[in-house]
């Protein structure tokens, strides 16, 4: 089973998302993006990362550092914005999102996008073990 790392700030989104997706991923959950940064920075073994947009500028700051040492380090990542507006998922694959998705969504969408990556992730690998 692959890792998953959630960033999400809402408790019941949080509490919601590990319960839906821990049937298929070993799941990690944190509600800051400082607490994801410690946990990108101690381990380098999730298949993906599930994180909102934060709308306070406040926590802007550890958003983008966990965001570019997942682009640094070539990690994926789905971003989860709160509007549903083009713009809104745009500008997270602008910052180096593999997917976005606007809250709501539909959660079979969301797991199988995230299955998606996983799968972009094992056939990349095996292309390069061949």
């Amino acid at each position: 089973m692959e890792r998953l790392l959630i960033i999400e700030d809402n408790y019941m989104m949080r509490l919601f998302l590990v319960n839906y997706l821990d049937k298929n991923f070993w799941v990690d959950a944190v509600a800051t993006h400082e607490e994801g940064l410690q946990k990108l920075e101690k381990s380098n073994d999730y298949a993906v990362v599930l994180s909102d947009v934060p709308n306070n500028p406040e926590n802007t700051g550890h958003f983008n550092a966990a965001l570019g040492l997942l682009n640094s380090e070539g990690k994926d990542f789905v971003l989860l914005t709160s509007g549903d507006k083009s713009e809104d998922r745009v500008h997270a694959m602008q910052l180096g999102a593999i997917d976005a998705m606007s809250k709501p969504f539909n959660p079979l969408e969301l797991e199988l996008r995230i299955k998606s990556v996983v799968k972009r992730q094992t056939n990349n690998s095996k292309k390069r073990v061949a």
